[in-house]
């Protein structure tokens, strides 16, 4: 019935089929049989492989999923028993940082007070020994002024007497020792 679409499709497409056609269309029809066998063929031995691989990746799925279940289940359980542990760890580590904070702050505050006052005591403590400088200026001038003056003057006066007394003494002698002349310059 196929062959004899095909055989009338060619003819009233203006083909004309020379008078041995039975024997062309059997030809034919046989290379189109083998090719739709070889087809077959290949598709079936396309779908054997198909299934062995199927089979070998089922194997190695079940086999992973028989490696990996154990694993997961201890680390579900880990994370089960560890996950309250470190939510209790995060909010001790934030409470800490909180207080570390508020104490880094209060440090700050302390620190920038010292350091207020020890300047303030720095500059009334400069304020003080300069003006303790020039009170131990002043007195030293006074003492000066007020004793050492006096006393030179008082050394000069006894220098002048005791010039006077030496001249008075030696009076009477008139006699110059070798010692006086070498004094005299």
């Amino acid at each position: 019935m196929m062959t004899s679409g095909l055989a009338l499709m060619l003819q009233g497409s203006g083909f004309s089929l020379p008078a041995n056609n039975d024997t062309l269309i059997l030809a034919f029809l046989c290379v189109l049989a083998v090719a739709v066998l070889m087809q077959a063929f290949i598709l079936l031995a396309m779908a054997l492989g198909a299934h062995k691989t199927q089979k070998k990746v089922v194997e190695l799925l079940e086999d992973l999923d028989g490696k990996l279940n154990p694993i997961l289940d201890s680390t579900r359980s880990l994370l089960d028993d560890t996950g309250p542990k470190v939510r209790v760890i995060t909010s001790n580590v934030l409470e800490a940082s909180h207080l570390l904070r508020k104490q880094a702050e209060n440090i700050h505050a302390t620190v920038d007070e010292v350091t207020t006052r020890a300047r303030k005591r720095i500059v009334m403590l400069d304020e003080m020994v300069g003006a303790g400088m020039i009170t131990l200026d002043r007195a030293v001038a006074a003492l000066q002024e007020g004793i050492l003056a006096p006393m030179r003057q008082l050394n000069g006066l006894l220098s002048g007497l005791r010039t006077g007394l030496d001249v008075l003494r030696n009076k009477g002698r008139k006699a110059h020792t070798r010692e006086d002349e070498d004094m005299f310059v």
